[in-house]
């Protein structure tokens, strides 16, 4: 009997496969990368953020049209791109 092996997603080689993906042609791989946030979502996660960190945090627009959160003191992009920020020390 040979001995049992770890078969990770997308792991097309010689061995035997119990899914038969690999026959198909149907390649498996992770997903890479996060979901595009909500506009909801990114105003959550930087107010979440900027309460942990204790830190200025800016909802900023990406090229390819995507929300992000970044501290702003690590954001380097166009002051154009900035949706909002979030300043947990302002009144």
């Amino acid at each position: 009997m040979p001995p049992l092996r770890l078969r990770l997603r997308g792991d097309c080689s010689d061995q035997s496969d119990t899914s038969g993906a690999c026959q198909r042609g149907r390649v498996l791989r992770s997903k890479t990368g996060a979901d595009p946030m909500s506009p909801n979502e990114a105003q959550a996660f930087a107010f979440s953020l900027a309460t942990t960190l204790m830190a200025a945090i800016v909802i900023f627009q990406a090229g390819d049209g995507t929300l992000s959160v970044t501290p702003a003191s690590e954001y380097d992009g166009s002051a154009s791109e900035i949706v909002h920020e979030i300043d947990p020390f302002a009144p």
